[in-house]
């Protein structure tokens, strides 16, 4: 047990009780303001945590790999942060900082007031099953869940724009997860070593993979693409992830026979679908367009309205599918104050 210092302590220094074997409880004394990165890191019997008022900064990865931890206490008059319910935030309680890896229970409710669920927050955090975000997060950090080996049930709020570097490596019980559509890009590692992921779904806007983003998913069937091929970060990205076939809309463009080394399939939807991805649809020349994408070659009629009334709708064309997809131009768009689409198998 660590309880005191000197008066004239300010700085505890970065790793300064890394590996502590035998530390299980750390009371800081008034008069220290900086808690550097590391600090507490792999102090595997370390159960509580007593932070005074004085401290103004919380270094990175403190208590990482501080597996019985249980309770982390901030004084009520620190400015900066705040602990509830023995999990540490920043004082507006919008930045979950670090979930005790031992904390008791089953299942977390990240209150409401959350933006951002900081780098590592729940890393280790073995006793975890499930994890409820609010919508109000926009950003998930890098290691995030890592390693939280029973999480297998977790949903992604579709605000969130950032998800960081191995954020869910070996959860090894998370079987799938809905990534929502404002992720642009898939970063380095996010699902690597995830041994029971069978199936994930791609949004349209992810213009990146990162290397080893599905490496050893060794469950891995199924991965669904829902815009064009997007880059990749590496010739590793599904390495050992030998059973996953990668799906793609027909209509979509940048796909081969192999994408990062996996074979690639037409993805069958049981209806067509308007294709909103650039770059064919929306305005073109002298005309509105889109493509239209269907895993069969059955033709699809395109109706169109100018309200949304059931009654309003004509057929306007009859397309044709080759390969899966089909283009439907409309030059007579311009003479309408409005324009509605929708389609169906003839």
């Amino acid at each position: 047990r660590v309880s005191c210092w000197t008066n004239s302590v300010r700085t505890i220094g970065g790793s300064a009780f890394s590996s502590s074997s035998n530390l299980t409880s750390v009371l800081i004394p008034d008069g220290v303001t900086n808690i550097s990165d590391w600090a507490f890191s792999w102090c595997t019997k370390l159960t509580s945590i007593t932070i005074p008022s004085s401290v103004t900064n919380f270094g990175n990865r403190v208590f990482s790999y501080c597996f019985s931890l249980e309770v982390i206490t901030v004084d009520g008059l620190n400015p900066f942060y705040r602990s509830l319910d023995d999990v540490l935030f920043d004082k507006d309680v919008t930045t979950l900082i670090q979930y005790p890896a031992s904390k008791a229970g089953i299942a977390y409710e990240i209150t409401n007031s959350v933006t951002t669920i900081g780098d590592a927050a729940f890393l280790n955090c073995i006793g975890l099953t499930g994890v409820t975000i609010p919508t109000s997060v926009s950003s998930i950090g890098g290691w995030a869940f890592s390693y939280c080996a029973n999480l297998t049930n977790i949903s992604i709020p579709y605000r969130v724009a950032n998800i960081g570097m191995y954020a869910f490596s070996s959860c090894q019980m998370l079987t799938s997860l809905a990534i929502p559509d404002s992720i642009s890009k898939i970063e380095t590692g996010l699902f690597f070593k995830c041994d029971s992921l069978t199936n994930v779904m791609i949004p349209a806007a992810v213009t990146r993979i990162g290397n080893y983003a599905f490496y050893r998913c060794t469950n891995l069937i199924g991965v669904y693409f829902r815009g064009n091929a997007p880059g990749l970060g590496g010739q590793n990205v599904f390495n050992n992830a030998t059973h996953a076939t990668v799906y793609y809309k027909p209509g979509t463009i940048g796909w081969g026979s192999t994408f990062g080394g996996r074979p690639t399939a037409p993805w069958m939807l049981p209806y067509p679908e308007i294709l909103t991805i650039s770059p064919f649809f929306g305005i073109q020349t002298n005309a509105f367009g889109f493509r239209i994408s269907w895993a069969t070659n059955v033709p699809v009629v395109v109706e169109a309205s100018m309200t949304l009334a059931n009654s309003g709708w004509s057929s306007v064309s009859t397309n044709t599918l080759t390969n899966g997809w089909s283009y439907f131009s409309d030059p007579a768009w311009v003479n309408y104050p409005s324009r509605f689409y929708r389609i169906r198998s003839q």
